[in-house]
């Protein structure tokens, strides 16, 4: 039970970390480099939101056919392919497939599929669990807000989203 709740967390800490960050701290950096309004960055952050919403309505049906760590590590590595799309892209629609893909991955990778996961493994105190576990996406928010602020100031907004991919892939290792 243990270990389970323990991969848990750290998946939230960088998944819901990385959501915490990616349309903020991200913003300005790619909207100067890319030239680009930032209604349209907009856009392609509510792509991401329309993506969540899609899979988090199907990821019940999908779990039918594939078992839930399956579709979290495909849904995070799919999280890291989409980092590195974002990280090389020279346009709004790079960056809206970027996105798009990580938004399909919420259903796979965070709230939803979590709670599965804890209510299957935790017969009793599942409030508590899943409170502790969900606290952790704003924790790793604060810590990978700190990471990604020295890695885009050293290095740039590309870099710091590739070190989103890298972090993601990372988790996949031990999931």
């Amino acid at each position: 039970h243990w270990i389970v709740l323990s991969v848990l967390l750290a998946e939230q800490l960088v998944y819901g970390g990385l959501l915490n960050n990616l349309s903020g701290m991200f913003l300005i950096p790619v909207c100067e480099s890319l030239e680009m309004k930032r209604l349209l960055f907009s856009v392609a952050i509510s792509l991401r939101t329309i993506g969540a919403i899609v899979s988090t309505l199907f990821s019940g049906v999908i779990k039918t056919y594939f078992s839930n760590k399956r579709l979290m590590t495909t849904g995070m590595l799919v999280v890291s392919i989409s980092c590195v799309i974002m990280g090389t892209s020279t346009n709004v629609v790079h960056l809206s497939i970027g996105f798009a893909l990580l938004g399909l991955c919420d259903g796979f990778c965070y709230t939803a599929a979590v709670t599965r996961i804890l209510t299957a493994w935790f017969h009793t105190h599942q409030g508590l669990v899943l409170g502790a576990v969900t606290a952790g996406s704003g924790i790793g928010g604060s810590l990978i807000c700190y990471v990604l602020t020295f890695v885009m100031d050293k290095f740039g907004w590309r870099a710091g989203f590739y070190t989103c991919s890298l972090m993601t892939i990372l988790l996949t290792l031990i999931l």
